[in-house]
């Protein structure tokens, strides 16, 4: 399937929105007299040595709202795509909330399997498990299962990568541009739309957290990427 000119002129229109969004906000950011300069002070666990701003997240988390809305104005927003819209909102809320004042785990959990659930009443489910010569389908109640445990995981696991000067930002850039790419050869335009407008927003922030970071993206970035 072959993805029409119409719908590539659109994709790149929202990434390129993304991507001015997302710089305009993060050089913003890395301002000290910014309300959203939100500092992450060294401990014995950092890789830093000076306080840095960990609200990268919240521009990465604005572009990709601003993009993704345009985009479902011009082609009409598929169901996950309104799943994964409202989930992005919470976990970023949730998150930006742990990057002010912590959260404890207590309300952190029960609000990543709302987010994960929410994916999923959207449509997001595995089915199944496939490799060449190899399937396995299971029955829905265990996919949805399975689905809800996935995304809190994924939630929690990109956090990892954030505090290491340009890691999760670079992965994340190289990931979805992968994905972009399959998209493109399965000829999925929504998906390709995602997906380069994650790349753009993320391109727009790494340019200040190339080493040494200007700015971390914090729970809300690594949160929302891991979703």
């Amino acid at each position: 399937m072959i993805i029409s000119e119409t719908s590539m002129i659109g994709v790149v229109i929202t990434s390129v929105v993304a991507l001015v969004i997302s710089v305009a906000l993060t050089r913003r950011f890395c301002d000290p007299a910014s309300r959203l300069h939100v500092l992450d002070h060294p401990n014995e666990r950092s890789l830093h040595s000076h306080p840095t701003p960990r609200s990268g997240g919240v521009a990465i988390f604005v572009a990709l709202s601003v993009a993704t809305g345009l985009w479902g104005l011009g082609a009409g927003a598929t169901s996950w795509l309104y799943g994964l819209g409202a989930g992005s909102g919470l976990v970023a809320a949730l998150s930006f909330q742990d990057d002010r004042k912590g959260l404890p785990v207590s309300v952190r959990l029960p609000g990543h399997l709302v987010v994960a659930a929410l994916l999923v009443i959207g449509g997001l489910s595995l089915p199944g498990f496939s490799l060449p010569g190899l399937a396995w389908y299971w029955p829905d109640w265990l996919g949805i299962l399975l689905s809800l445990l996935f995304l809190v995981w994924m939630i929690n696991l990109y956090n990892f990568m954030d505090g290491m000067d340009g890691f999760a930002a670079g992965m994340a850039v190289i990931g979805f541009g992968t994905f972009a790419l399959l998209g493109y050869l399965a000829g999925n335009p929504d998906f390709v739309a995602l997906n380069l407008m994650i790349v753009a927003a993320v391109a727009g922030f790494l340019w200040f957290n190339f080493p040494p970071a200007r700015i971390f993206m914090g729970d809300t970035g690594s949160s929302l990427l891991g979703l």
